[in-house]
């Protein structure tokens, strides 16, 4: 029995944006103006918050493990300017975003190896921009379909011994 359990392996998402319906992304808010941008590259990117403090939030169908994701944002330091990860409403994580990313995007990483279900960043009220959302799905543990078979049909032939007897 030393298999007795195997593990489902990780699959690994971006999200571009190009493509929302094969993600597993159910919602996204964009609070205040919304909208995408087509850049000289070909990309779609998110971006939200003009002229009010919003955040850009993401929630998921199932928990996930955030890896990180393009980010910029302008205006500069503000109060509250950070990323939160959640789980079952719960805040499990928080971490601060650089105010200083003005005209590029950033690789923001997580830091959080644990799982999430919902992702909020809170940017400056000039703007912030989202891209190449990065997260794994973890690894699910699943019983082996021959130990529980064969653990099923020794409990049937015990309890078929135990009525001849």
């Amino acid at each position: 029995m030393a298999n007795a359990m195997k593990f489902v392996p990780t699959t690994t998402t971006v999200i571009t944006f190009d493509n929302l319906a094969d993600s597993s992304v159910t919602t996204y808010v964009l609070a205040t103006w919304t909208g995408s941008q087509d850049t000289s590259a070909g990309n779609t990117f998110i971006r939200a918050n003009h002229g009010r403090l919003a955040a850009i939030e993401v929630d998921f169908s199932a928990p996930v493990v955030f890896e990180g994701a393009d980010y910029n944002s302008w205006g500069g330091a503000q109060s509250g300017y950070a990323f939160d990860l959640y789980l079952g409403g719960n805040l499990v994580a928080h971490g601060p975003l650089d105010p200083n990313t003005c005209c590029s995007l950033s690789w923001l990483s997580s830091g959080y190896s644990g799982l999430v279900d919902h992702i909020a960043f809170n940017g400056s009220s000039d703007g912030a921009v989202i891209d190449n959302l990065t997260y794994t799905v973890s690894a699910v543990p699943v019983p082996a379909a021959a130990w529980l078979l064969g653990s099923g049909l020794l409990g049937l032939v015990g309890i078929a011994r135990r009525k001849v007897a």
